[in-house]
């Protein structure tokens, strides 16, 4: 089991990475690679309470950030919508303080 997740997680973050054109769609790309590990961690251990607190977690995390997100709608230095906050560095924070 432990070798499946993570062969799947190195697979899915190899295949997002070369999937990605650009270095905002690689941003994109890796923004999921911590969450992705963590819930993999998880599984790993067979700890489904930690995986319900995850879950919890950064459910909670990208319902607010994306909430604010759209509500503020700040433009961003390239003219794009949608600036703050960042959900790269929410995601991010979510898992690490996770793990």
């Amino acid at each position: 089991m432990k070798n499946m997740t993570i062969g799947l997680i190195l697979l899915f973050s190899n295949t997002t990475i070369a999937l990605a054109q650009s270095y905002q769609s690689i941003g994109d790309a890796v923004q999921w690679m911590l969450p992705i590990a963590a819930m993999g961690l998880t599984l790993m251990d067979n700890d489904s309470e930690g995986l319900k607190m995850f879950s919890q977690s950064f459910g909670t995390t990208a319902g607010i950030t994306y909430g604010v997100k759209y509500t503020v709608n700040r433009t961003r230095p390239n003219g794009a919508d949608h600036s703050f906050p960042s959900g790269h560095t929410s995601a991010s924070f979510s898992s690490a303080t996770y793990i």
